[in-house]
């Protein structure tokens, strides 16, 4: 099982979060940079776990968006492809 931490000072702005993202999953290059490439490319660590660390943070700087984020962290481990815990 892999583990991966996400801290939410890093999620300043659309640009950053998908640098970062894709740094921290090691996404390919061709990475989408956009919620849906996100879910597609999130679904395929199956049984991994992530934690999200000062959640709060990413609503405080990306508003809307940053929500839309968290719901797609929310859904994966809904439907469960994996482990997600989110420390606000």
């Amino acid at each position: 099982m892999r583990y991966y931490i996400l801290f939410g000072e890093c999620f300043t702005s659309r640009e950053n979060t998908y640098a970062y993202l894709q740094r921290v999953f090691g996404f390919p290059d061709t990475f989408g940079n956009n919620l849906d490439a996100l879910w597609d490319s999130l679904t395929d660590l199956k049984g991994s776990e992530i934690q999200i660390v000062n959640a709060r943070n990413i609503i405080e700087e990306m508003g809307d968006y940053g929500m839309k984020i968290l719901n797609v962290f929310g859904d994966l481990a809904q439907e469960g492809y994996c482990n997600v815990t989110i420390n606000w």
